[in-house]
């Protein structure tokens, strides 16, 4: 038996394995990212319109709308953030539900730094 053809043969079973190994492992990352950026695409307009209704002290006929996408946010939040993200979450809705503006305010700006950073690192990207 010719060992350069059963070496051969091995070599490729081997680098046809990893290859598929390494492209799964690239599809799971772009999966990943794109679900984060889709939960950021929810969750920052939702923050944005809770902070402004709660800036001009608007009536609660008006805050159904805001409450309905805040919600949908928190459960993408839940699924796809990280446990830092999740906490500042958490902690800008007990300030929000006390109607701690100020305090939402800086846990919401505590919840962008955090998902620039995160989302920097997980990219690979190098911060200012």
């Amino acid at each position: 038996m010719d060992w350069t053809i059963v070496a051969g043969a091995a070599i490729a079973v081997v680098g046809w394995i990893v290859v598929h190994i390494l492209a799964l492992r690239h599809e799971v990352f772009k999966l990943r990212v794109s679900k984060r950026i889709a939960m950021f695409d929810s969750l920052f307009p939702a923050l944005a319109s809770v902070a402004d209704l709660a800036r001009r002290g608007a009536p609660a006929n008006e805050w159904s709308d805001a409450v309905r996408q805040l919600s949908e946010a928190r459960l993408h939040l839940q699924l796809y953030g990280y446990r830092s993200e999740l906490e500042a979450f958490e902690a800008m809705i007990v300030a929000f539900d006390r109607r701690e503006i100020t305090e939402f305010v800086e846990f919401y700006q505590r919840l962008v730094a955090l998902a620039k950073t995160n989302l920097r690192r997980e990219l690979s990207f190098k911060t200012p």
